[in-house]
């Protein structure tokens, strides 16, 4: 379990006493069962991947100096 909702809960039972507990676990589990369409939840995203990068589909101008890619070193000297 992330340690964050560990604490989350920890703060919520620390506010609420033992009948408002049990009316927010009733509302739960209506909410996670569907039977409460008014809540909404936080839209999932999938983790950024490190490995997804795009490559620009033109290749950027050369500046001055370089020779062409394909060229040997000595044409452009």
């Amino acid at each position: 379990m992330n340690s964050s909702i560990l604490h989350f809960a920890k703060w919520i039972c620390r506010q609420l006493t033992r009948p408002e507990f049990d009316s927010l676990s009733v509302i739960s589990q209506e909410v996670q069962s569907g039977s409460r369409e008014d809540f909404i939840f936080k839209e999932e995203k999938p983790p950024p991947n490190y490995r997804d990068f795009r490559q620009e589909p033109v290749r950027p101008r050369d500046k001055g100096g370089c020779a062409p890619p394909g060229a040997s070193r000595r044409a452009a000297v």
